[in-house]
């Protein structure tokens, strides 16, 4: 099997921005509690976070962080999460017991410690426009205002200038505590974003979209919400997960996955873009991609074993190779859309389908990196800083039930013009060799080859065997001209690095 990408670096997309590597901690299952909080673990720093924990955040380049939810937040009371005394809640999105030791400013330290950014999601489901009002006053202002005087007093002298703010989470869904119609939720986030504007101007906020392609409501979701609160908004939250979308557990339906996130995000471009027309506005709504990932809801990992508990586990994927393929896969889709998705956040960060792992079976146990953990890395490690271009690829194509023709190839490739600099990220989505060759229209020499291979589909990392799967580096010939053929074995990833 052949294929051939041309290259030119003068068809740019966009400017790949160090939050599209962001990431999501809920109050869910482990993710927090036995996750990156565990003050009995050997690696504890004095405020209980896990040191091994937060080495392997910063490692991946998690920018940024979405907090603290997810479902938790349309029940969660932050009140209730500050100040010497924590009032223990009932969390009835995940039938959990929430007991506040870890709140809004302890999240704050941990954050500062992996050196990511905060983006807060605020609670439209049972709270108040006047609570939107109080939070940004806690986390923003300086000194006035009973709010800010309340932070200072419970140690923060400094406020944590939250820039990213998301108004509710999957407002749409009937899971949702409070679901809204499309106009209920257009209101209340224009209103809820006027308030907290006025807090502070300079913070930008994210409009729930349609959590789910499968809900009936959309794309007319999207459509009403953003004809109601355009003006006041500056991003549209997409969420988007991917499983075996067949029966039989088709592997080539499940690696054509990334087309189905191109197709999502297509769709969202063209309703924003109508709604813009529509508004005579010069302005677009950019996209937050803040909850992407491989998600596999049939291995039983999902069901909710014990009740009104906290820090148990629940939705702990643990994820394969072929999980890594595709998870590679929609990071080209991501990249490729980046005049758009600025924002992107892997869901979740630690145990909860997250690409760390930590043993639930030992209080001095390890952490490992799944394999997903991997492909992440990679492009973070590349493609940080530079723009992707739009490139011609002829490819072989494979015919699926579930998306219909679709490429055996996914690709993406960045460039930096100052320091002369190409990335491309490449997937082998098929079962066969794939002679991949690269015309960049002007003399380059490889610098670099990782890869992700592995003729395992169904092999994983595990706290006794973590290493599995992990990138392989290997030398490069100094080989210069314009054309450059890469032999990719079935279903791989690999990131080639060029210079002109």
């Amino acid at each position: 099997m052949k294929s051939i990408v041309s290259i030119d670096k003068l068809q740019q997309i966009g400017k790949v921005e160090k939050n599209v590597f962001g990431s999501f901690v809920e109050h869910l299952g482990r993710c927090v509690y036995n996750g990156i909080y565990q003050p009995e673990h050997p690696t504890a720093d004095k405020n209980g976070f896990r040191r091994d924990v937060i080495d392997l955040v910063k490692d991946l380049h998690t920018s940024l962080i979405r907090y603290p939810g997810g479902n938790f937040v349309s029940g969660f009371e932050w009140k209730d999460s500050i100040g010497p005394k924590r009032r223990e809640c009932i969390d009835i999105a995940w039938e959990a017991v929430e007991p506040n030791i870890v709140g809004l400013d302890e999240f704050m330290n941990f954050a500062g410690k992996t050196g990511s950014e905060v983006m807060m999601s605020v609670n439209l489901g049972t709270g108040s426009i006047g609570e939107c009002q109080e939070i940004v006053e806690y986390c923003n202002m300086e000194k006035a205002g009973y709010w800010a005087k309340q932070r200072i007093a419970n140690g923060h002298k400094d406020p944590y200038k939250v820039h990213y703010w998301c108004l509710g989470n999957e407002m749409d869904g009937p899971w949702q505590i409070c679901t809204k119609t499309a106009e209920e939720y257009g209101r209340l986030a224009l209103e809820a974003a006027k308030i907290m504007k006025w807090v502070d101007p300079t913070i930008e906020v994210v409009a729930c979209g349609s959590s789910s392609t499968a809900n009936p409501t959309y794309p007319e979701w999207d459509r009403k919400v953003l004809e109601i609160a355009y003006d006041r908004v500056d991003y549209l939250s997409l969420h988007s997960y991917y499983s075996y979308p067949t029966p039989d557990h088709s592997m080539a339906e499940f690696m054509a996955s990334p087309t189905g996130l191109e197709n999502y995000i297509h769709t969202m471009r063209a309703t924003c873009d109508y709604v813009k027309a529509l508004k005579r506005s010069n302005k677009d709504i950019l996209f937050a991609l803040d909850e992407w990932n491989v998600w596999h809801m049939w291995d039983g990992t999902n069901e909710t074993k014990v009740k009104w508990e906290y820090g148990l586990p629940r939705n702990e994927n643990l994820y394969d190779y072929a999980d890594a393929v595709v998870v590679g896969g929609l990071l080209t889709t991501i990249m490729n859309n980046s005049d758009r998705i600025k924002i992107a956040c892997f869901a979740q960060l630690v145990n909860v389908i997250a690409p760390i792992y930590t043993d639930p079976n030992d209080k001095k146990g390890k952490v490992i990196k799944q394999t997903t953990y991997y492909p992440i890395k990679m492009a973070a490690d590349a493609f940080i800083g530079k723009t992707t271009l739009r490139t011609v690829n002829m490819v072989p194509n494979g015919e699926t039930k579930t998306y219909g023709k679709v490429p055996l190839l996914y690709t993406s490739v960045g460039y930096d013009e100052e320091k002369k600099e190409y990335a491309a990220l490449l997937v082998n989505a098929s079962d066969k060799v794939n002679s991949v060759q690269l015309d960049f229209g002007e003399a380059v020499e490889e610098t670099s080859l990782v890869k992700l291979v592995s003729d395992n589909l169904k092999i994983k990392n595990t706290v006794d065997q973590p290493d599995n799967i992990v990138p392989q580096k290997e030398d490069v010939k100094a080989a210069k001209g314009h054309k450059h053929t890469i032999q990719m074995p079935k279903y791989s990833v690999y990131l080639v690095s060029f210079k002109a």
